[in-house]
């Protein structure tokens, strides 16, 4: 629980910077905030895991 907690913290910080990273100007390329968050379950193989 405490890694799905962890996870939960991660995902809000990266989405927090991801939007301040669309919010630069003359950036051309924005990135998709709910796919680059929902990659987080696939790049954190240990929370697939469980808790074990």
């Amino acid at each position: 629980q405490r890694k799905r907690r962890r996870l939960g913290e991660l995902k809000k910080t990266l989405r927090e910077k991801i939007v301040l990273y669309n919010a630069i100007p003359g950036c051309e390329e924005k990135i998709d905030t709910e796919a680059a968050c929902s990659l987080c379950d696939v790049i954190l193989p240990w929370e697939a895991q469980g808790d074990g």
